[in-house]
């Protein structure tokens, strides 16, 4: 009887101490989500942001783009629209054939840009364009018209029916010569438009005109 009366007087002790470890488990699982949390949303704010990113600063422009893109400089002058880089990532380039002179076939060459965009993939394709006469300055009350860097620009949406692709075109003012542009052509390629379309307008948002363009 009195080992049972002991039993009894010890169970609140032992109740405690049983509790006690639950109740340790519970507050390092509370300190655990106070501070995975913060980490979790950075995490998803910079997926969500496109991700970590790189910075371009070339032939009068500067702007931001996704870091795992590639750049690759071209500058090879297509009649009065020279091709300045190509940014994504797929992969552009151009190319040129050269016309050898014959009876009745004037010599020359002629040159193109080419894209390689696989699925899910976006390519950037930035040229200027100069000439003789250029062409009007840009009026911001155009129905297409937007503000780019602080400058007139154009926007067109020029996708096709093809579903999961787009064609996304800018006209840009060149600072310093207002009848010449800037032309920007993003082609993507689904799945994941809806993102490559965030990436590309992300870009566009950023620039940037840092010195006299190109000549």
């Amino acid at each position: 009887m009195q080992d049972q009366d002991d039993l009894a007087a010890r169970r609140p002790g032992l109740a405690a101490r049983m509790r006690q470890p639950a109740e340790l488990f519970r507050m390092v699982g509370l300190v655990l989500v106070l501070v995975l949390l913060p980490l979790a949303v950075a995490v998803e704010s910079n997926v969500g942001a496109g991700g970590p990113l790189a910075h371009f600063d070339r032939d009068g422009l500067a702007f931001d783009y996704p870091a795992p893109w590639t750049v690759s400089q071209s500058g090879v002058n297509l009649h009065y629209i020279t091709i300045l880089d190509f940014l994504g990532s797929g992969t552009g380039r151009e190319t040129c054939t050269v016309v050898t002179p014959g009876p009745g076939i004037f010599g020359g060459g002629s040159c193109e840009a080419q894209s390689k965009i696989g699925p899910g993939q976006v390519v950037v394709e930035i040229s200027i364009g100069s000439g003789p006469g250029g062409s009007a300055p840009i009026d911001p009350t155009a129905s297409n018209a937007v503000t780019v860097g602080g400058l007139p620009a154009t926007f067109e949406d020029v996708t096709s029916a093809a579903p999961g692709s787009a064609v996304l075109k800018w006209e840009l003012s060149v600072p310093g010569d207002p009848t010449n542009r800037y032309h920007i052509q993003a082609v993507i390629n689904g799945p994941g438009e809806e993102q490559l379309r965030a990436q590309v307008q992300a870009l566009v948002d950023s620039i940037r005109y840092d010195r006299a363009a190109p000549s």
